[in-house]
């Protein structure tokens, strides 16, 4: 038996290889155009004018996305160059991608216009009316532009079952977010339906199939985000909000710090009503007050055991935003678990 199973392996990892190697073979556009058919992308959707090697990867220049089809008063977005490194095949299945848009400039004058086209669409009008104000607001804060890069990163192991992808956004002078999910219980079935309804429910929700094979299931989120500079220019509102999460003493002159009795007790005022339990929430209010106190960076990783099913992560994003309740009301503190940091 334990020859077979060296034996399966090393056909396994051969076929891996082979599949790798052929896919190295290919041209550098054919390549890159294979990457975003594993991802689901709608043919056409994202356009470039010319692809290159490089020793790690590949790199496509003038990445823009098409949304002249989309009837939303929007032609083409620009999306700089997008590097992509560390692809790895297991057989005709990507298991591994890593990747990079460098070159993202939002002109906020412009995304204002855009706004207003998307508005005059007839089918997007709350969409451009947010787009205006966001746009303005962050005007407002002394910016005429946001420089971007975007990195994200997808690995898979069939072996466990497991699946990371992460994105990470890094707006030039002002902050940097991070944002990760981990699956558990991940086949190969499974990838084949999120490869054609990942990019359904993103650009056609009713064409997407809610019915994912196996026992795909959420298993944890991380969050991060770290201060770049503009925090800076809330400091007025923060401290405002840091005195009033701060309250006073018995005498009623101003507390300028929290003692753990304290910590406890607003962990316990969350608590109240609410489906967690105060000594899960803990975690949270520490962090929350020492970003607070020193607004920089705040970390916060979920994690659900056992981990969250697709189905019921549907239904509760689905009464989160106005639908009908589960009928088996997600048990938040049993399942859910929180761990954060400054």
């Amino acid at each position: 038996m334990n020859v077979f199973k060296r034996a399966a392996s090393a056909l396994l990892v051969a076929a891996a290889l082979f599949t790798s190697a052929a896919f190295a073979e290919d041209a550098p556009e054919t390549r890159f155009t294979d990457v975003l058919q594993h991802y689901g992308i709608p043919d056409g959707l994202i356009t470039w004018s010319s692809v290159e090697e490089t020793p790690t990867g590949l790199v496509a220049h003038g990445v823009q996305a098409d949304l002249t089809s989309r009837g939303i008063g929007l032609t083409t977005v620009p999306l700089g160059d997008l590097e992509l490194s560390g692809i790895v095949y297991e057989g005709p299945y990507l298991t591994h991608v890593a990747g990079r848009f460098t070159g993202i400039s939002a002109d906020l004058p412009a995304l204002m216009a855009a706004g207003q086209a998307i508005g005059q669409s007839g089918t997007g009008g709350q969409l451009g009316m947010t787009v205006v104000m966001v746009a303005g607001y962050i005007q407002g804060l002394g910016y005429s532009a946001l420089d971007l890069t975007i990195d994200f990163e997808s690995a898979v192991d069939f072996a466990s079952g497991a699946w990371r992808q992460s994105a990470s956004v890094d707006v030039a002078n002002a902050f940097k977010f991070d944002l990760a999910s981990t699956m558990s219980g991940v086949t190969p079935d499974y990838v084949d339906w999120a490869r054609v309804n990942g990019a359904a429910f993103a650009f056609d929700p009713a064409k997407a199939d809610a019915s994912a094979p196996g026992d795909a299931a959420y298993a944890r989120f991380d969050i991060a985000f770290d201060d770049q500079g503009v925090l800076a220019k809330f400091a007025g509102p923060i401290a405002g909000f840091r005195a009033r999460f701060l309250g006073t003493n018995a005498d009623g002159t101003p507390k300028t710090e929290l003692s753990d009795d304290d910590l406890a007790a607003k962990a316990r005022e969350m608590a109240a009503g609410g489906t967690m339990p105060a000594d899960k929430l803990m975690p949270l209010v520490r962090a929350a007050y020492g970003f607070l106190m020193n607004p920089d960076i705040f970390a916060l990783t979920a994690t659900f055991a056992p981990a969250m099913t697709l189905a019921e992560f549907h239904a509760v994003a689905a009464a989160g935003s106005g639908g009908a309740k589960p009928a088996k009301p997600f048990d938040w503190g049993r399942r859910l678990t929180f761990e954060a940091h400054n």
